[in-house]
């Protein structure tokens, strides 16, 4: 696949991919022996029966198995990102298994959530590590430790570190066994810093020998916001933090400081009593409040791809994702004018990276065809497309075997690959996401409406907190519910 400039659009499509998730995700299989059986009801057009599963128990009509692939002639339906086979590697496969024929369709969640109401899921799908908790607690996804334990291709020694979002047992997340293999990952809260401003502005450029804390990253970039009268022309950083991604950095900040945002049983948030939280979405409100960050109430009409090149935005933070934007870049000498550093730090002074969601295959319990869907996921996810994804520079492998083939050429290339390497040794930690509601799709509402009312002085700032907590807590009920 070549790499290639995303629009904002795209980019959006892509990082929202949870936009129909609390729909999705109550739509369980019909029935699987063995299970905690519970019915409710279902946020699509029919109700349809779900369970709550025992994660780690797979399902009686989609038991894995070592046994050779049948040569009789099937269809497997995978549903997810588009880009995960180019076009021109789909003839590799229908050579090397002209008895499995795949159907691609477009990523669509409110087409998957269809699709399991009608009995007909597709045999794989992707998900991402915020979505799959609650994907696991209903019986959606199959077990893939078996084939893991018999792969040559895709194996637990090879496995990049992220995915530790995707093992469970039970529902602890970190251990256990393998529900998902990542298309490919990131680092996901390192930093971009555009050298020519720096210089420009005569504000010293950091080391990328050791992170910096929050409070210094805010320092830097109040140096760089520009407006010509009422209008916005130059920002000092954009962040996930500040578009779709607000509750990852805030669960990140929170494990830092050694505090959760639920309680045990995932059955609340706890915002208003505490502090580190509170403290982080201070943190982010009040460099919205002083422009030097994009907010609701003064939005970027464009993103970090076209802002940086343009001198319209000193610094983001969008993980190693978005390398490919950067050396992709002609205004930015291919990636010449960028810096890359490592994560941040909220508390503490360990180091450290995560990925915060990863964009991963599984397949589907329900399939008929688990053995030949294994062997599509094997191969798009471990071999010829995931070789072609590594060497495109637009996200770490799902494999270490292949980080080698991750670009290396340039002194930019250089750069990236010394913190990066760096990175990987600190990339493990495991982000709790919470199973009953989809926090994503929370996350493009609840959060920016109660910024903005915030941010024009309807409410307090503890009002605010309040407002957050108990919209989060009621969706998060709802869930609770509609398992029974």
């Amino acid at each position: 696949m070549n790499a290639k400039i995303l629009n904002r659009r795209d980019f959006l499509r892509l990082s929202a991919m949870t936009a129909a998730g609390v729909a999705l995700a109550s739509c369980g299989p019909k029935s699987t022996p063995e299970v905690v059986k519970e019915t409710g009801e279902v946020p699509v057009k029919e109700a349809a029966e779900v369970e709550k599963t025992v994660v780690g128990q797979p399902t009686d009509e989609a038991v894995p198995t070592t046994e050779n692939v049948s040569t009789e002639p099937v269809t497997i339906v995978h549903l997810g990102m588009t880009d995960l086979v180019p076009e021109e590697l789909k003839p590799v496969w229908e050579e090397l298994h002209p008895e499995i024929t795949v159907e691609y369709l477009p990523n669509d969640l409110t087409r998957l959530a269809a699709m399991w109401a009608a009995g007909t899921p597709p045999d794989t799908y992707s998900l991402n590590g915020i979505m799959l908790p609650g994907y696991l607690i209903r019986g959606m996804v199959l077990n893939l430790q078996p084939y893991v334990d018999v792969s040559d291709t895709i194996t637990d020694g090879d496995l990049a570190p992220c995915h530790v979002l995707m093992r469970y047992t039970d529902m602890t997340a970190g251990e256990g066994d393998l529900y998902g293999v990542v298309k490919d990952w990131s680092t996901e809260f390192s930093l971009w810093l555009h050298k020519g401003m720096f210089e420009e502005a005569g504000v010293p450029l950091p080391s990328d020998e050791a992170p910096i804390t929050y409070a210094e990253l805010a320092d830097l970039a109040a140096n760089f916001p520009k407006k010509e009268g009422d209008r916005q022309t130059v920002w000092g950083l954009e962040s996930q933090a500040t578009s779709w991604g607000f509750v990852q950095t805030l669960t990140e900040c929170c494990d830092q400081a050694g505090v959760t945002l639920y309680d045990d049983s995932f059955s609340r948030m706890n915002l208003v009593n505490n502090d580190v939280a509170k403290a982080v979405i201070k943190y982010w409100v009040d460099l919205m409040a002083a422009d030097i960050v994009a907010s609701p109430l003064n939005p970027s009409p464009s993103w970090a791809a076209d802002e940086m090149p343009g001198k319209q935005l000193a610094m983001t933070q969008y993980g190693y994702w978005f390398n490919g934007c950067m050396r992709d870049s002609e205004e930015l000498g291919y990636g010449e004018q960028v810096l890359y550093l490592t994560a941040p730090l909220w508390a503490g002074t360990q180091r450290r990276n995560p990925c915060a969601a990863g964009t991963n295959g599984v397949i589907s319990s329900r399939t008929k065809y688990p053995d030949q869907t294994w062997a599509f996921v094997e191969w798009a996810y471990g071999k010829d497309p995931a070789q072609d994804r590594a060497k495109s520079g637009w996200g770490i492998p799902a494999l270490k075997s292949l980080y080698p083939l991750m670009p290396n050429e340039t002194e930019y290339d250089h750069q990236v690959q010394k913190v990066l390497q760096e990175d990987l040794e600190c990339s493990g930690f495991v982000l709790r996401y919470n199973p009953f509601y989809d926090a994503q799709t929370v996350n493009s509402s609840v959060w920016p409406n109660n910024f903005e009312a915030y941010l024009r002085g309807d409410i307090t700032f503890d009002e605010m907190v309040a407002n957050i907590e108990a919209e989060n807590n009621a969706a998060i009920l709802d869930g609770i519910t509609r398992l029974g």
